[in-house]
């Protein structure tokens, strides 16, 4: 059994894990600003924007993970409560939004709460990535594809019956939301970046090419 205070610094070693920006770190052993392309947000999508596919997946994956270890030691270390593993959850998201180390200025935190989510319910996950992966091929939007897939996560566990997560699925579809505003309101503007290579009504989509 992990004492309190055990727990309190594994929160706060959840937040300090979280702040290391992949997306930072690796654009400026490239010499990028991340800042200055694109949206402007230190995350996968946006790296792959300013580096191309190769980091951008590298990114996609470090983020992951950054969700997957915090939240995987809490849940080995607290087995019977999910309490301190939801607190580690979202410290290590918070972490990638707020880092310490770069000036409280990181990503959107989707990838990083993907990888808490395949811990703590990775049916949910699974439900999730299908969304998220159909909105983008249907519409070429990767906002758009965040915001639905947060909506329909909480829904997700109402479905299954998973009343123990029911807290932390509106809590994150909440933060996910409040993180997207931002895209939201480009995409009812229509100044929304489309990713038109993967949009598979698009003529010019790799899904078109011979």
């Amino acid at each position: 059994m992990i004492n309190p205070e055990h727990k309190i610094l594994l929160i706060i070693l959840s937040y300090l894990f979280g702040s290391i920006s992949t997306s930072t770190i690796i654009c400026r052993i490239k010499n990028v600003d991340i800042k200055k392309i694109g949206s402007g947000n230190a995350g996968a999508t946006n790296t792959l924007r300013a580096l191309g596919k190769k980091y951008g997946a590298l990114v996609l994956i470090l983020d992951i993970l950054k969700g997957i270890i915090p939240t995987l030691m809490a849940s080995t270390l607290s087995p019977s409560t999910l309490t301190l593993s939801v607190l580690c959850a979202f410290s290590t998201v918070l972490g990638h939004v707020f880092p310490i180390y770069f000036s409280f200025k990181g990503g959107k935190g989707a990838a990083t709460f993907i990888g808490t989510i395949l811990v703590l319910f990775p049916l949910g996950a699974l439900i999730c990535f299908i969304v998220w992966i159909s909105v983008i091929f249907l519409s070429g939007y990767v906002g758009l594809a965040t915001i639905l897939a947060a909506i329909i996560f909480p829904l997700s566990i109402l479905l299954v019956g998973k009343m123990n997560l029911i807290f932390f699925g509106v809590t994150a579809m909440l933060f996910v939301l409040i993180a997207h505003y931002k895209n939201f309101i480009r995409l009812v503007q229509g100044k929304e970046n489309k990713f038109e290579k993967v949009h598979i009504f698009n003529p010019n989509s790799i899904w078109r090419k011979k």
